[in-house]
Parts: C-alpha cells; structure tokens; sequence
C-alpha cells in the first residue's frame, strides 16, 4: 500500500491525492504466530511440501509431524488448475498470515441498501483505479468484499496481491476471488485473441468443378465466367475474424509468386507462447463482474405499483435463475462475458427497472472486449496502457446509471447476496413442488369421492405468491 502510494507520488501530486481517496489507512500490522511460528504457507501449512497437480498433500495436524494425516479434508492449496497449464507443478509463493488495522470503518459495497449508490461507487472506484494504473500497478482482486463505502465514499481494501507493471515474478494460481476473477484470468491464457486471414483473390474453377479429381488440385489463376458477382467484387476482402483460446497466425502462399507443386499451402507458423501477464483491463473487467452481481443478486423492494405481486415474483424468480447460471455455472459466466447479444437476451424477463441498468452493462462489457481485442493482436505488447481508452466510456456508462435512478427512480434493495438468492430459488421450487404434491392429493380425493358416488366441489391449485421467508437475511442498518 505505501508503495503504490509512492508510485503514484513520483508523478504528479493530483494523482497522489487520488491514490490516496481510493486506498484505506493503514494503522498497524502484524504477523500471526501460530504455536510461537509465524503462519507461513510454506514452512507452517504445507510442511515445506509443493501440491502437484496429480497428487494430494496430507497435511500434519501438529508442526511436529508427530500425529496422523488428516484426510478427511483436502490439502490446504488444492485448487483447480487451469487448463492452460496442462500438468505442471503448481508454482506457490510463500504468503504469509498478517493482522491489519485501518483507520477507517465502512461496509462493503453489498450492504448497501440503494441502487444508485452502489453505481456511484463503482464509478469512483473506476476513477481511483485509473490513477492507481498510471502509477503503475493493478489491485489484482477486486470484489465486492473489497469495495468498501466510508463516509459515503468508495474505498479499495486488500491490496495483498496488487503487483507492480514491471515486476515480473509471479506464480501459475490465480488470484481473485471466483465469482469476480476476469474470464481469462481464470484460464490463465489470452481467450480473447482473433485469428485473421486474407481470403483469396480469385476463384478457382478447376478446383470448384464437380467433375474434376480434387485429390491432387492446386489453385490456378483462371478468369472467373462462373461467378460474376464474386469476380467482380473489389479485390480487398475483409480479413475472417473468430475467437480462439490460443492464437494461431495462418501465411498463404500465392500461387501467383510460388509453384504450387512445391510449395504447400495454408502453412502455420509456429509462434511463441505468450507468456499471460495480469493487466489493468482485468482490473475493470472485475468491476463490471461486482456490478452484473450487484444488478442480478439485489433483492429489491417492491416499488411498482403497476405490477402485481404474483407477475413481481415471476420476474425476481428470473433473477435468482439467471444469477444461479451466471456466478455457478463456470462455461455460461464465460459466454455472458465475451459472446455478442448474451447478456441482452436475458432483459425481457427481469424486472423492468433492472433492464435498463442491464442495457448499460452491456455497453461496458463491450468496451472491454473491444479493448482485449485490440490489445490481444500483439500480446507481447500490451502494457500498463492498455485500457487508456476504456476509462471514459465506462465512466460515462456509470454515470448514466446513476443519473437514470436519482430520486423516486432509485431501487432500494433489500439485501444483496447469491447464497440467499439460491435459497430463494429453491424455496420457489420447493412450493411449487408442494402445490403440485397438493394437487395430486386433491384428485385422488376427487376421484375417490365420485367413485362413491358422493359429487364434491373439485378443488383448484391457486396461483398464489410465495414469501421470501424467515430463513433469507435481511439487510443490516
């Protein structure tokens, strides 16, 4: 923290001043002893052990290794490895556990209680991380856990895994927290590349003729008599565009300059593997991942009165659908991330107050990508300016959010949290499977009454509303 405080100092004094609104205060740290040692991954936890991929490490109960493995749990470190790393040693720093007191006292960006607060905060945290990138560093975990709101104002906390732009030692496990870590973060890979190619210039019929032995068929120069409307097309042809997780570079030999008998074509040359490097666009990327959690996994107060309760719940019973796939669901997260048009599919369904906001998501989420795209043409390239042109757009996408809910507009929220939005969930499945079993029951009863020959009123399923429950949490004061 005091090195990103004298980073951003050694520039200009406004943009200290800057660094220094969006960081917390430290007062005083420590480091925890553990039966007299300090908690240190390595020499403590792990027993001075490295975890593989293959293989679980037991981790003795006691420094002494004097007692039994304890298996019931997984070793401490056990974590998915990304598949870009295939079956290598996992590389772990040593961490080591500190106690930390700041000057400061908040809550999180989740406890709050309005809609149009928490935009107001993300657009300040995006100012301060503008200053704090220019200084040369990036947080490298940001949450909503981490975004905190002291006086009204946003603050970032735990800056343990923030790393400076040219400090180049690192390890192959992901930091972040999951449901906020950037998509490609996750895969520790570059997944936004696009591989171009230049299409050919001409048409070529022999290879083209039905009738004609296409295992041995090169390209010839002929004039195109059978597609006019191609041939007749400008020669420059926009380069194929599509997304791949891995790069891949495709040179074309013209049969103009070369012998097509001796030289093949299509030919992919073989590049370097870049080496995947955290980098400011990841930081705003989690950012929006703490607003799309903020917009799906609020539970609003019921401030429509043009909706009646049974369509209100409908449309909350969508959220908590939507928020199940997208922060549990780990290949739907990626798609509603970086595939066009995913995210706006689901507005129809929401809450009509929250398909605006999602509609400005979706313009933030495009100016990212837009920004990984750019930047991932040439990814040994990408530097600390990366997202220079990223920064207005998403203000300005923010700040149209909070303007859109001042006053009577804004959404006062309940509470914010998936682990109660599932329990909602299961408790509007739990219902339904109670009114069904209800159902059932009630036709049985019918069916035995009129066997009988006694005619009863048959009894209908209603559709009624399904309160949230005493087991969901409300929000603290």
């Amino acid at each position: 923290m005091a090195d990103i405080r004298a980073a951003a100092g050694e520039k200009v004094s406004k943009q200290q001043k800057a660094v220094d609104r969006l960081l917390l205060t430290l007062e005083q740290s420590w480091e925890v002893p553990v039966d007299g040692v300090v908690d240190h991954t390595h020499n403590l936890m792990r027993r001075g052990k490295t975890p593989t991929v293959q293989e679980i490490v037991h981790v003795k109960a006691d420094a002494e290794d004097c007692k039994k493995p304890l298996t019931a749990k997984p070793a401490v470190g056990g974590v998915k490895v990304p598949q870009a790393l295939g079956g290598k040693l996992l590389q772990y720093p040593a961490k080591v556990h500190y106690r930390l007191v700041y000057k400061e006292v908040g809550k999180t960006i989740d406890q709050l209680d309005s809609m149009q607060d928490v935009f107001k905060c993300l657009y300040e945290i995006v100012k301060g991380l503008y200053h704090m990138h220019a200084a040369g560093y990036v947080h490298r975990d940001i949450s909503a856990g981490n975004i905190l709101v002291v006086g009204g104002k946003a603050k970032l906390g735990d800056v343990e895994y923030a790393k400076e732009e040219h400090d180049d030692s690192g390890h192959e496990v992901r930091t972040g927290t999951a449901f906020f870590m950037a998509t490609e973060v996750a895969e520790h890979d570059y997944t936004h590349m696009m591989t171009r190619k230049q299409l050919r210039e001409h048409v070529d019929l022999e290879l083209l003729d039905e009738d004609s032995d296409d295992s041995d068929a090169t390209p010839s120069d002929h004039e195109d008599d059978v597609l006019p409307m191609l041939a007749a097309a400008d020669e420059s042809k926009p380069a194929a565009d599509s997304t791949r997780l891995n790069t891949i570079i495709e040179e074309e030999s013209s049969p103009h300059d070369q012998d097509a008998e001796s030289q093949p074509h299509d030919v992919v040359e073989e590049k370097p593997e870049p080496v995947f490097k955290y980098n400011p666009l990841h930081d705003l990327e989690s950012v929006w991942w703490v607003a799309v959690y903020m917009w799906l996994c609020s539970y609003p107060a019921n401030n429509d009165p043009g909706m009646d309760e049974t369509t209100w719940n409908e449309r909350l019973k969508a959220h908590a659908r939507l928020a199940a796939r997208v922060f549990r669901e780990d290949s739907y997260r990626k798609r509603f991330f970086a595939v066009e048009r995913t995210l706006t599919r689901t507005l129809g369904s929401l809450l009509p107050s929250f398909e605006a906001i999602g509609r400005h998501l979706e313009g933030i989420r495009e100016t990212i990508m837009a920004a990984y795209r750019d930047a991932e043409q040439d990814p040994s390239a990408i530097d600390f300016q990366v997202a220079k042109y990223a920064y207005t757009d998403i203000l300005m996408s923010l700040s149209a959010v909070r303007k859109s809910l001042a006053g009577k507009k804004d959404i006062k929220l309940v509470f914010t949290d998936t682990r109660a939005m599932d329990e909602y969930l299961a408790s509007l499945e739990k219902k339904t499977t109670q009114l069904a079993t209800t159902d059932a029951a009630n036709e049985r009863s019918y069916d035995n009454a009129t066997n009988d020959g006694t005619h009863r009123s048959k009894i209908l399923r209603t559709s009624g509303t399904v309160p949230l429950g005493a087991a969901l949490s409300s929000r603290r004061s």
